[in-house]
């Protein structure tokens, strides 16, 4: 039998207060999900303070340079070391997916911005639920986007990414952030505006030569109502949708006025829409305001729908606070590869 390995990683110190203390049993969760796929199964995996510092420690064989990018993707690590005998750290380079500066995410700052570790967090674990967790190019939706943080982490990590939102002057700060960026960064890109779809495209690359090269990595964002996401997009086109639902206001889509504080409605109408537009095999990833709804409820919801929830124990460790009035947690359902909705 193979002698176990000690490793930490040390969790981001740069994190706000609240979400850093969240942050840490999210840690554990995220990390067993994210090594579900790896060569070698990782165990043990518990939190630890080693000199005044939070470290995520587990043990397994020899990690290879496969897991090492997987792990190094992790929405909160740091750094990451192999413990030796004498308890000394070895530092292990971090290898990220990331293609563009790490600004791309945080140089926006706005009142209601979700917390850009976490909205990494969402897409991470949804994306790791996927049967295509180990494919280099995905397509990633975010159907309800807001000014296009879930986008903006997903062309981080170099997929084409697409979103849609309700709100025209949303899509309109968007636009004009992500044109302003292309010019200062002076990345090689073309935009595209779409006047009768409402849709802004966008097509870039990390260099001028993977561009000749049509190595892009493309961008939408469409400026109209989620449950009309079949009109917009192909049948099974997406291998993971992430939304994050919007807190402290009322859900709706303009197909029925009727506002609810609650998000139960509108997803009921719209699961069912984004399900068309999901690959069998890909992954539908909810966080929500338990505050207004309950997680069962959540479940059976989803599940009505035809979609399989995980609900193992990993994936029931994602509440957490974010503030007075917001218990945030997550949901993670797959499409099945025969997918048959229940009212077919």
């Amino acid at each position: 039998m193979e002698k176990l390995i000690k490793y930490a990683f040390l969790i981001l110190p740069s994190l706000n207060r609240v979400y850093y203390e969240s942050s840490k049993e999210l840690a554990i969760a995220e990390l067993k999900i994210l090594t579900r796929n790896l060569s070698n199964k990782v165990e043990s995996i518990e939190l630890k303070e080693i000199a005044g510092l939070t470290y995520v420690t587990f043990q397994s064989t020899e990690i290879i340079e496969c897991d090492i990018k997987h792990i190094s993707n992790h929405s909160t690590i740091y750094a990451l070391y192999e413990i030796k005998d004498d308890d000394l750290f070895k530092p292990i380079a971090l290898n990220r997916r990331d293609i563009f500066d790490d600004d791309l995410i945080s140089i926006q700052k706005y009142m209601g911005k979700t917390n850009e570790y976490f909205t990494k967090f969402l897409l991470n674990v949804t994306i790791s639920s996927t049967e295509f967790s180990s494919e280099k190019q995905l397509r990633i939706l975010d159907p309800m986007c807001g000014r296009g943080t879930t986008m903006l982490q997903s062309m981080m990590y170099g997929y084409d990414s697409s979103g849609i939102e309700l709100n025209k002057n949303l899509v309109s700060a968007f636009e004009g952030f992500i044109k302003s960026y292309m010019k200062s960064k002076r990345l090689k890109h073309k935009f595209q505006s779409l006047t009768k779809k409402k849709q802004l495209l966008l097509e870039t690359a990390v260099s001028k030569e993977d561009y000749k090269n049509n190595n892009l990595v493309k961008l939408n964002i469409t400026n109209g109502d989620t449950i009309d996401c079949r009109k917009i997009f192909p049948k099974n086109n997406f291998h993971c949708i992430a939304v994050d639902l919007p807190y402290g206001v009322q859900h709706g889509t303009t197909v029925n006025s009727s506002l609810k504080r609650g998000p139960l409605a509108l997803l009921k109408q719209v699961v069912p829409e984004w399900i068309k537009i999901l690959k069998p095999g890909g992954c539908i990833g909810i966080s929500w305001n338990v505050n207004t709804c309950p997680r069962d409820i959540m479940i059976q919801t989803l599940e009505d729908t035809g979609l399989e929830v995980f609900d193992t124990e990993e994936y029931r460790k994602f509440v957490h606070r974010v503030d007075q009035a917001v218990l945030r947690d997550v949901i993670i359902a797959k499409k099945g590869r025969y997918f048959i909705h229940p009212l077919n």
